[in-house]
């Protein structure tokens, strides 16, 4: 490569970073002008570092001949590119983007037929796209052994499971993709399964990156071989430790050995872990639940990475008797784990049981007992600080737990949620205010009036507790969403006391950015000047 080409690629950089949000006209001319500048030299500019990332970013953009011409040039060489830390995302990005051309082609119908009479002769730019596809997984299926330790290899392996899955990525998939894909996916599991060394893939981050990528690829394609994977893994006879380097630490562990999995002794195990759990069945995540959680959840949800594998069953569980297992088991811990900072597991276990609706009265009254506010104190306000009684009485900030503030709004949708209500209203005025005024704790407003367990007298209340601080919600950027939303909500009496107040301060009100923004969309000057008008004006648009 020339300085020549390494001038010419990082202009063409320049030009994409600057117009990032340039039409795609734009985009797909640039591209035919650099894709006929790569003619003939494809690998080796794929190779080179400012090249390779401006070929990535234009590919997407190339008509289907250009695409073929860069699949065809790939073939001859797919080893090289592989291994090369610049040409293995274009790779990547290459096979990727053939996956979804084909997939959409294909989910779209194929071409009428005087139109494939014209093009019998002709390559079809789809079928082009899914021989690519294959070509390149059975390449890597192949020579797996020289593939699943490189560092760039490896991804590409990633990419080939997630595009022959149809899962590209989170916000692209579909539903259904080629039978001999499918085939080449559970040939990938079965080979790497045969492997004497497959037993130690989640524990080394590269190998569990592609477990973790293998895993998902089978809850698409195939859930016994992700059953028999998920079984393999989590199997008791794996629960030894792995090899102490120092010996007091083996010794001492040896005279009080864990019952914890193997599993949860390293990073990369336990990201497997969450993953797998999450693409689980019910089979499978009961047996993962058995084997590796129960009898162990306090002890779990006190280490620093394993307890995002208890929110992770929490969040997964689906069966009343499992929830309520674990219910049992945290009861008594909730003030141990909320003390040592793993909060996410209560704001998991608060979820569960309003998506199964179990244990939520038990719930509140653990996390008063937690909290120590069961006879004195301000219930949600110690949530929302998830903060004990004591320290609360003496915290004057604003303050709040973004755990703390989506506990509460959880709670607001249990079936009987008075306790936290009542709480909510007992919260002096001016406090409240302060509260509705920061990031996290202006979404009490959207749970209080969105929750179908909250009656309307409730709602009432709470309009009314505000009344004098109107305005100061509607000045703050947080509160102006918070007076928007209640405005939403509010019945047309309630809506007048808010407006009216808003009215009596308009100057104050139009004196901030936010203010300004609230008095238009509330017609606020024109209720000012003639109330009537203004009622008709707003109810035309928000009917109530």
């Amino acid at each position: 490569v020339t300085d020549e080409d390494g001038n010419y690629f990082l202009g063409i950089l320049n030009v994409l970073r600057e117009e990032e949000n340039d039409d795609a006209e734009g985009k797909e001319l640039l591209a035919r002008n650099v894709m006929d500048y790569t003619r003939g030299r494809e690998i080796t500019l794929a190779s080179h570092q400012i090249a390779s990332k401006v070929i990535e970013n234009l590919l997407e953009y190339c008509n289907e001949v250009t695409l073929g011409e860069y699949q065809d040039a790939f073939k001859q060489d797919i080893r090289t590119l592989c291994a090369n830390r610049f040409s293995s995302h274009v790779l990547e990005k290459l096979i990727s983007l053939s996956a979804t051309r084909f997939l959409t082609n294909s989910a779209e119908g194929s071409n009428p037929p005087e139109k494939k009479i014209k093009e019998e002769a002709k390559v079809d730019p789809g079928e082009k796209c899914k021989v690519f596809v294959e070509t390149c997984s059975k390449f890597l299926l192949n020579n797996m052994e020289d593939f699943v330790w490189d560092p760039y290899a490896n991804h590409v392996i990633r990419t080939c499971l997630k595009s022959l899955s149809g899962q590209m990525d989170e916000k692209l998939s579909f539903p259904g993709v080629p039978e001999e894909w499918g085939d080449v996916v559970k040939e990938y599991a079965s080979r790497l399964r045969d492997w004497p060394f497959f037993v130690d893939f989640p524990y080394q981050e590269l190998t569990s990156g592609l477990l973790q990528t293998l895993t998902v690829a089978l809850a698409r394609i195939d859930k016994s071989a992700l059953k028999s994977i998920g079984g393999f893994f989590t199997h008791p006879q794996n629960t030894e430790d792995p090899v102490e380097e120092n010996k007091e630490e083996a010794a001492e562990d040896a005279e009080n050995p864990s019952k914890l999995h193997k599993l949860f002794t390293t990073e990369s195990s336990i990201r497997f872990l969450e993953v797998l759990i999450g693409v689980a069945g019910k089979k499978l995540f009961s047996k993962i639940f058995l084997r590796l959680f129960q009898g162990n959840l306090k002890e779990l949800s006190l280490m620093k990475s394993a307890n995002f594998c208890v929110q992770k069953i929490l969040d997964n569980v689906k069966e009343k008797e499992e929830l309520s297992s674990c219910f049992t088991e945290l009861d008594a811990h909730t003030g141990e784990i909320l003390q040592n900072g793993y909060t996410g597991v209560i704001l998991s276990l608060c979820q569960a049981c309003r998506r199964l609706e179990i244990n939520q009265h038990q719930f509140i009254r653990s996390l008063k007992r937690a909290l120590n506010c069961q006879k004195e104190g301000n219930f949600a306000l110690c949530v929302l600080k998830l903060k004990p009684q004591e320290m609360v009485a003496e915290d004057t900030s604003t303050f709040v737990h973004i755990h703390g503030s989506l506990i509460v709004q959880e709670m607001l949708k249990f079936r009987k949620p008075i306790d936290v209500i009542q709480s909510i209203l007992t919260i002096p005025p001016d406090q409240l205010v302060n509260l509705l005024n920061t990031a996290k704790g202006s979404f009490l407003v959207d749970a209080f009036f969105a929750s179908p367990h909250v009656g309307e007298k409730s709602r009432v209340s709470f309009v009314n507790h505000l009344v004098g601080f109107f305005i100061d919600l509607a000045i703050n950027k947080f509160g102006s969403r918070s007076i928007e939303r209640l405005f939403e909500t509010s019945s047309s009496e309630l809506r007048c006391k808010i407006i009216a107040e808003l009215a009596e301060k308009i100057n104050k009100l139009q004196s901030t950015p936010f203010g300004f923004i609230v008095s238009k969309k509330l017609h606020v000057a024109e209720y000012k000047q003639n109330a009537k008008r203004w009622n008709s004006l707003y109810n035309k648009g928000h009917k109530k």
